[in-house]
């Protein structure tokens, strides 16, 4: 699974504190160019052409799937560069655990 490649889930189970970089996910967005159209045809999601280098931005598209969505959590400021994290959304989650458990 994708989001496998991101720190969103751990050991096969979404991570609800889990913060979202664009540094920690090299990895991810290297896997979705690679198998840019499985994913594009079998997700039915477009993979952005700038996917390296905003990598944020797929992991959102595929939660919704889910009905899962990010939130901004914070930001980080290096080299005169700012970049903001994001973690899984509370109520979605929640929303999401609710039917499971349903």
């Amino acid at each position: 699974m994708l989001l496998m490649l991101t720190p969103l889930m751990i050991e096969g189970r979404l991570n609800p504190e889990a913060v979202l970089e664009q540094s920690r996910l090299g990895e991810f967005a290297d896997t979705l160019v690679r198998h840019k159209a499985v994913v594009e045809t079998h997700l039915g999601i477009d993979i952005r052409r700038d996917v390296k280098a905003k990598p944020v931005r797929q992991p959102g598209r595929i939660l919704r799937l889910l009905g899962l969505r990010l939130e901004r959590y914070g930001s980080n400021k290096r080299e005169g560069q700012k970049t903001y994290r994001y973690r899984l959304e509370p109520k979605s989650l929640a929303r999401l655990k609710a039917i499971v458990q349903a």
